[in-house]
């Protein structure tokens, strides 16, 4: 009988032969002609003949008298390439189908393969074959591993090969082709077997000097831990020893760390004395290694290295108290990691990475002294590994991949540089602010910058203050940055700019160094460099975006400043001009500049904004005076100008207005709008100019808070164009943003005008099925929430409110999550406000109330459990509003799915304050059907923690 799978595999092996012209009722051929197909298959140049063969072959392989066909490839082949291909269909077969066999057959089957495993002279044959007999004894009940190795057959095996069929059972125990019950059979026989694996393994380590029989040994082993072995059972079989002098041994060593990775880390309670000198032998063993050829960079390394920096991980890990002990074992065992982490390939270096914090894992008072060599030495070791190659010229060109690069400096360095930190305090910053004094190359000079970056970044974030000695040092490595006094090169400057960033709060309050850093970034805006310009242009916006009272004493450099940012913006402007900057320099570029002019004081800042704004207006209603809507580059260009204003716009505080006094930029702004609503109206099919308008809109009225703006009610009136025209989710997302501006009376009488226009476009595309448009449903219904929250009058009078409440009940019955999430929020919403308001309670209760319930009553079995607790919030209320029979509804909300976490403090408060059904019976049955839910979901003692004693319940 074949499993499932095995029928599928059959069909499509089918399937093949009959496109090979292969009849599916053929007869078992003799061994000759399957000889001849496989030498077809592995030696024929013609592809037609070889693709033949292969079908034939896969064909054979799917009959039930294939495991006949295996059996005589064995016993009369002489050729190795006829008896591996029969020792495969045996295998395949029994992987497909061994938990049907009855045992007789199989218990027959495992001594047959047993004596011809004895007979095959070819290792890959044989190995196939231990495969098939481990998987016949995995399956067999009672003591089947035992049964196994009391076999004349299995004894009549050398103890090399015996170790071989014994290190094949973990696999299949490990995988889906057994039953559970035949799974915990195998794996209790194991277990009983376990005295007499050791038993074979220490007469194999004593009968041979052969690395491979060793390197089995300790695979064989590492694949048994997972039925029990433990370093007490090594320990006791003097096997120990042997695992150690196998991890000196470079043909063993990665068979012997694997072993001593895992075994070091099964937790033995108590932890007696001797498992204690065991693991100071394993780490002085370690510690030996370092003398070793075990760290260079040449792949065939890497597994070497790869191992052991998983096993010095390892031992930290899980005796951290033992590596803090001061002690010659202990160096010599903290040097090997530090090896470990100056390892060039970042697979190695990464693996130990975090057991430098797993160090520190301790009270302070009790931390050694020792440490503090080891760690200056990470610190020489972190700079090394972070530095750029030597011949680094760019990315494109560099065999170094960046994201690998950035990856293992912000997950590996980082972090240990605050290890260092911690261990080291303040000598850190003393090393580091000497060290770049004294290094010639950009390479140093940039990996000790990024180092000093994160430990002041590390100190800055610390109780304690820098004392003055300190503050000086840094101060010096500020100066020299500002003065250009270190190696001219982008990164070296890059990473000057970033060691500046932690510094802010000390910068803005220092009008001197504030002018200097000023002066220091503006001249980088312009490199030629994109990455350096933009972090320029990302501390400008750190930096100098707070410091209101320090800015004042530096407008002529704001001047140099917007001067810059004019210049960039007239070469993006400019046609085919190769020299002119990326909108994606710029965009950052004009947001630094906006918040170093939102510090300065208003009566400096009117003329200012206009000089910053005015050009793009310029350049925008120039492109909107020739109009193409078939050239894709006038339609990237002023796409790009759009976008570029709203970035001028986004962070413009409303503190910048002076009274009731809007930004100039703001004002400037109406000049362009009827450009923009014709806009719309030719460009609607292209959502990224549509986006970048809707933006626009945002950031405007978010800038106008609580001014009004002539221009608020067309802009409102260009939004819902967007959409109606388009369907435009950008148009509704900037619609949301309405609620900024809700106090500007001439916006209310706009908003019932998009609302009917909006809901009516929506209903007219979601009128047959929801299904596909998410994203509108989603950004719809966001808006109406959020309009909800401003406007509850306006939009509870709208006449599309019953249109709305409808496509909820179409979006709570569709048995799409992602529709209930988006709209239950609102429906919360629009229940509980409409219920806490007596003027609107009883048209609520009279229209929607008992449609609502059904609706969500009915969709509950089938939301997802993180939707059950948000359902529950819309139904007691109801349930109590509408004095519905509760019990159906509770069970409903009790029984959707699994019991969902939050549902019984909420069910529990509901009861407290409701009436239950006069059928107290049946309410009874839902109290005992609780009961039940929770003994099911919930232990004993977790049920008492969460919820009290069982008579709270």
């Amino acid at each position: 009988t074949q499993s499932t799978w095995g029928k599928v595999k059959s069909w499509f092996g089918c399937v093949a032969a009959v496109c090979a012209g292969v009849r599916l009722d053929m007869q078992c051929p003799p061994v000759t002609e399957v000889l001849e197909a496989l030498h077809t298959l592995y030696s024929t140049a013609d592809s037609s003949k070889r693709q033949k063969a292969n079908a034939w072959l896969s064909a054979l392989q799917n009959q039930d008298w294939s495991i006949d066909l295996g059996l005589q490839l064995l016993a009369q082949c002489s050729a190795a390439e006829g008896q591996f291909w029969g020792a495969n269909i045996i295998l395949g077969k029994l992987r497909l189908s061994v938990s049907q066999i009855p045992v007789s057959i199989c218990a027959n089957f495992r001594a047959e393969l047993l004596q011809i495993s004895a007979s095959t002279v070819f290792p890959l044959v044989q190995s196939r074959i231990f495969l098939a007999i481990s998987l016949l004894s995995a399956a067999l009940p009672d003591d089947s591993i035992g049964s196994l190795m009391s076999l004349p057959t299995y004894l009549a095996l050398s103890e090399t090969k015996q170790l071989e069929l014994l290190s094949c059972i973990p696999e299949f125990v490990q995988s889906s082709l057994l039953s559970e019950p035949q799974v915990a059979a195998v794996s209790h026989s194991c277990r009983h077997a376990l005295p007499r694996l050791i038993l074979l393994i220490k007469n194999v380590l004593i009968g041979t000097e052969s690395p491979e029989a060793c390197s089995l040994c300790m695979s064989t082993l590492t694949k048994w831990l997972t039925f029990g072995v433990t370093l007490a059972d090594l320990l006791e079989a003097d096997l120990f020893g042997a695992m150690l002098q196998a991890l000196q041994t470079p043909d063993t060593f990665e068979q012997a760390a694997e072993l001593l990775t895992e075994i070091l880390t099964i937790r033995e309670y108590p932890p007696a004395r001797v498992h204690e000198k065991a693991v100071l032998a394993a780490m002085e063993c370690i510690g030996r290694l370092k003398n070793q050829i075990l760290f260079e960079s040449e792949s065939s390394q890497e597994g070497h290295c790869l191992a052991l920096s998983r096993l010095c991980y390892r031992v930290v890990e899980s005796h951290a108290p033992l590596v803090l002990v001061e002690s010659d074992v202990s160096m010599e065992f903290l040097s090997v990691c530090l090896l470990c982490t100056a390892n060039p390939l970042n697979r190695v270096s990464e693996t130990i990475a975090e057991a430098w914090q797993l160090l520190l894992e301790t009270d302070d008072n009790t931390r050694p002294t020792f440490l503090t060599p080891i760690y200056a030495q990470l610190t020489q070791v972190l700079i090394q590994r972070c530095r750029y190659p030597e011949d680094f010229t760019n990315w494109r060109d560099s065999v170094l991949e960046k994201d690998e690069f950035t990856n293992y400096r912000k997950y590996c360095v980082q972090p240990n540089i605050d290890a260092c930190c911690e261990v080291l305090q303040t000598q850190i910053l003393d090393a580091l602010c000497k060290w770049i004094q004294n290094n010639s190359r950009w390479q140093d000079v940039e990996a000790v910058l990024f180092a000093l970056q994160r430990s002041v970044q590390y100190f800055m974030l610390q109780p304690k203050p820098l004392d003055a000695i300190q503050h000086e040092s840094i101060y010096l490595v500020v100066q020299t940055i500002l003065y250009n006094r270190l190696l001219n090169h982008p990164l070296v400057h890059l990473a000057s700019i970033r060691f500046l960033e932690p510094l802010h709060d000390s910068i803005q309050h220092h009008s001197l160094l504030l002018e200097q850093t000023l002066s220091f970034l503006v001249r980088h805006l312009e490199s030629e460099s994109e990455e350096l310009a933009v972090g320029a242009a990302h501390s400008l916006f750190l930096i100098c975006g707070k410091a209101k009272q320090s800015i004042a004493m530096c407008l002529p450099l704001v001047d140099d400043l917007l001067a810059t940012v004019l210049r960039l913006h007239g070469l993006l402007s400019a046609a085919n001009d190769p020299s002119r900057p990326s909108p994606s320099v710029l965009g950052p570029v004009l947001e630094g500049t906006v918040r170093v002019l939102n510090c300065v004081p208003w009566e400096s800042l009117s003329s200012r904004l206009q000089t910053l704004v005015t050009p793009f207006i310029t350049v925008i209603n120039r492109l909107l005076g020739q109009v193409v809507v078939t050239d894709r580059l006038w339609v990237t260009r002023l796409q790009f100008q759009i976008e570029l204003l709203g970035r001028t716009i986004r962070f413009l505080e409303s503190s910048s207005a002076s009274g009731s006094n809007l930004c100039p930029s703001l004002v400037v702004l109406e000049s362009i709008w009827q450009s923009l609503d014709r806009t719309v109206s030719l460009l609607w099919a292209e959502p990224m100019i549509i986006d970048a308008i809707a933006d626009l809109c945002s950031f405007v009225m978010r800038a106008a808070r609580t001014c009004m703006l002539p221009v608020l009610p067309s802009m409102l009136s260009l939004l819902t164009r967007g959409f109606t025209k388009g369907l435009h989710v950008s148009c509704l997302d900037a619609l949301t943003t309405l609620e900024v501006v809700k106090d500007i009376s001439p916006v209310h009488s706009e908003v019932t005008h998009c609302l009917v226009h909006i809901t009516n476009t929506v209903m007219v595309v979601v009128q047959k099925t929801v299904q596909g448009h998410e994203e509108l449903v989603g950004g719809f219904f966001s808006m109406v929430y959020h309009w909800l929250l401003c406007f509850p009058d306006i939009l509870l009078e709208c006449p599309s409110l019953n249109a709305i409440v409808e496509l909820t009940g179409v979006c709570f019955t569709s048995g799409d999550d992602r529709f209930v999430r988006a709209v239950s929020l609102f429906l919360l919403r629009f229940t509980n406000f409409s219920l806490l308001h007596e003027n609107r309670r009883s048209i609520f209760v009279a229209s929607y109330a008992e449609w609502i319930l059904q609706t969500v009553v009915t969709a509950l079995p089938h939301v997802s459990l993180d939707l059950v607790p948000r359902c529950a919030d819309i139904l007691f209320p109801l349930l109590q509003a509408t004095g519905a029979p509760v019990t159906g509804a509770l069970h409903n909300v009790l029984f959707s799915h699994t019991f969902a976490p939050d549902l019984s403090p909420r069910l529990k408060r509901f009861l407290v304050t409701s009436s239950v059904d006069s059928d107290r019976e049946s309410f009874g049955r839902f109290l005992l059907d609780w009961c039940r839910v929770c003994r099911r979901e919930y232990a004993e003692e977790d049920l008492v923690r969460q919820y009290g004693a069982a008579g709270d319940l």
